[in-house]
Order: C-alpha cells, then sequence, then structure tokens
C-alpha cells in the first residue's frame, strides 16, 4: 500500500488495493475572522497555477500574459453584476506536491471561483485531486497527459487536445492520408513527452501499424540518435519541445533530405518553430494551436502585441482562451462554483482564438485536432 501524505496542504492521499484514490481534505488553513476590505468584496477572483515564476520561464510568462490579458478586457466592459475581475497567481514549483497546496490556498485563502492551470502533467494531477474534492473547477491550458480525464472529475476540463487525440490524428495524416509506413519515434526524456509517445505507440500497435524505431532522446545523445535512423525512413515524429528537437532534426535532415517529420502539440507550444527558418523542420507537419488562422485569434494576436510587444504564442493563446471561457461561464452563471461547472460542461463558446470550444462528457475538448506544415521556415495551414 503507497501512502502519500501532504500535510503542510492538509490532504492525505491513500492508493488503496483497487487502484481507486481516497481523499482526506482537512484544510489545515484556519477560517480569517478578520473584516474583510471593502475593495475585495467587489471582485471575483480567478486562479492561475503556474509551473515555474513567470520572471524564470518564457512559457509562464506567456500564460501570465494570456490571462492578464483576457481580464483588462472583462474589466474594460464594466467586469460582471458591479464586480472586476482579478487574476490570482501562484507557481507549482519548488518541493513535490507543491501544486496541492497551492491549490488549497487558491480555495482558503484567495477564495477563487475557478482555477485555470498551465502545469505539466504529473502537477496537474496533484491539483486535479484538490479539484475533485473541494468541488471547484479545474481547466488545464497545457497538460495533454490522457489520464487526466480518465479519472472522470466533473469539475475537470481540458482545453488542449489531449494525447491520444493527437496521437489519432497524427497517424491518420502519416499512414492513411500520406501512405508512409516506416515511422521512427524519438521523444524526449521527460515524463509528458515520454507519456505522449507511449501512447502514440500504443495506438499505433493496436491499429497494427509499423514502427521500425522507438528511442528517448537528451541533449547529450545526438550524434547517438541520429546515427540509429535507419536510412530507409520514410518519417519521423518527435515527441519533445523545438528548442532540443532543432538540432537533432537538422542533422537527420542532412542526411536524410527525404525524411518527414511530424510533431505533436509540444513542439509548437514555445511558439519558436515559426520564428525563424530551420532545416530539420522545413516541410514538418505540427499539431498547432490555430490562433494564428482564426478571426479571434488574429484580434487577439494584435491585441497581445500592441499591449506586450511580442508575439504570443500557443502557452498565451490558450490561457487568454482559459480565462476568456470562465468568464463566460460567469456571466451566465454568477459565482457559484457548481453552476459554473454546469455551464461549461454544455458551453458551445464560439469566440476562442484557437477556435469553437465544447467540451466532451470527461472534460476534453472536442474540436478536431489542428495542423500546419512549415513552408520556407512559416507555418501554413495543412488542410483547410
Amino acid at each position: 500500500m503507497l501512502i502519500i501524505l501532504m500535510i503542510t496542504a492538509g490532504i492525505s492521499i491513500k492508493m488503496i488495493p483497487s487502484g481507486k484514490k481516497l481523499i482526506n481534505f482537512q484544510p489545515a488553513i484556519s477560517k480569517k475572522t478578520e473584516v474583510k476590505n471593502p475593495q475585495e468584496e467587489k471582485v471575483i477572483k480567478i486562479g492561475l497555477l503556474l509551473p515555474n515564476p513567470p520572471d524564470q520561464d518564457p512559457l509562464a510568462l506567456a500564460a501570465k500574459q494570456g490571462a492578464e490579458l483576457a481580464i483588462m478586457q472583462a474589466n474594460e466592459i464594466g467586469g460582471f453584476d458591479g464586480k472586476s475581475f482579478k487574476i490570482v497567481i501562484r507557481t507549482a514549483n519548488g518541493l513535490w506536491g507543491a501544486g496541492s497546496k497551492e491549490s488549497v490556498k487558491f480555495i482558503f485563502e484567495d477564495e477563487v471561483v475557478a482555477i485555470i492551470t498551465a502545469l505539466d502533467g504529473r502537477n496537474a494531477h496533484l491539483a486535479e485531486q484538490v479539484a475533485a474534492k473541494s468541488h471547484i473547477v479545474q481547466l488545464a491550458t497545457r497538460a495533454t497527459d490522457e489520464t487526466l480525464s480518465q479519472a472522470f472529475v466533473p469539475w475537470f476540463f481540458r482545453i488542449v487536445p489531449n494525447d491520444k487525440q493527437q496521437a489519432e490524428a497524427l497517424i491518420e495524416e502519416i499512414y492513411y492520408k500520406r501512405s508512409l509506413r516506416k515511422l521512427y519515434v524519438i521523444y524526449e526524456d521527460e515524463y509528458d513527452h515520454k507519456m505522449a509517445a507511449e501512447t502514440f505507440k500504443r495506438i499505433a500497435i493496436k491499429k497494427d501499424l509499423e514502427l521500425i524505431g522507438f528511442r528517448s532522446y537528451s541533449s547529450t545523445s545526438s550524434n547517438t540518435t541520429v546515427n540509429s535512423i535507419h536510412n530507409y525512413t520514410q518519417a519521423i515524429i518527435f515527441f519533445g519541445s523545438y528548442n532540443l528537437a532543432r538540432p537533432v532534426l537538422d542533422n537527420i535532415k542532412m542526411a536524410n533530405s527525404e525524411v518527414q517529420i511530424f510533431g505533436p502539440l509540444s513542439m509548437t507550444a514555445d511558439g519558436l518553430i515559426g520564428s525563424g527558418f530551420s532545416t530539420g523542420c522545413e516541410g514538418g507537419i505540427f499539431v498547432s494551436s490555430k490562433f494564428c488562422f482564426t478571426t479571434h485569434g488574429q484580434e487577439f494576436k494584435n491585441i497581445f502585441l500592441d499591449t506586450y510587444e511580442n508575439m504570443p504564442n500557443p502557452a498565451a493563446s490558450y490561457t487568454y482562451d482559459g480565462v476568456k471561457l470562465i468568464i463566460e461561464a460567469i456571466r451566465k452563471a454568477g459565482t457559484d462554483r457548481d453552476k459554473i461547472r454546469d455551464v461549461l460542461a454544455d458551453i458551445e463558446y464560439s469566440n476562442g482564438a484557437t477556435g469553437p470550444i465544447q467540451f466532451d462528457d470527461h472534460g476534453n475538448r472536442t474540436s478536431p485536432v489542428f495542423m500546419i506544415q512549415m513552408i520556407k521556415g512559416h507555418p501554413v495551414i495543412l488542410h483547410r
């Protein structure tokens, strides 16, 4: 029996033989007795849980800016019911379990009405545990781990396509639309990327599709990885970040210019893939957030550029949409947490920068996975 205690957060999670999780939720934070600031009574708070401080992490900064832009726009048109919106930011960096501790603080110290997470898969799981017991919406804008939605927590929603959805779209493109068979899978040696690669492998094997290679990659294994790629490889899919993938893909393309490159959302998440020419990514096909190709996305991009004097990336666009979605639910349901959840479960939101947003019964976004192809260093829509 594995027991994990998070005393500082007031949470005890126990794994029992059946595999189910029992959560003893006993907040360690005492209820405040002081009189609240009258100004605070006029504010509706939405929590944003980041992986690291924004001044230390470009993706965290992008998520923060996207959230703040959505809040600013909502307040410019009067907020809601005489109250303004406010984003409250906490980070999950530090000791393992910090995400749970900060989620508890969101609820009992900050009194937020919903929590948006821009976390990796493992930290998002911990935050999900808190959301499940406290009955507060958790909207994930980064984590693609499909097991997050398999727990069937009614308060969990995900605005990015999960690993399974991305894998199925990539398999359709690689094996069926392009009739490529000799595929080599490379994944960055990190939890989220390994999970995504394993999901792809599982689905491919289930469909009886051929994989001629499957291996991890790190910054120290570039030459070994390149040398292991067979000359008859038709396609390579890289699960990882663009920064780490670029040198190995450049080398692979130099060795075999005919090989077709593919990648999931993580390859475009930092926005760098469209910022300059890369030999390895030329002609490559990647899952994308779509915001550069929608009317609302173009509006968001222009306002973001005017406000922050830099181009947004998918991290900013998904968090922007997440905050806008929560605000839309509040406008329809008020600040009652259960009603916010009910609105999100049935929402048909057409104004997203990343496209229309709806959710299935497990909280997964249902819109088709969107892909781009790099042509002369610029992203273009793959299929209209």
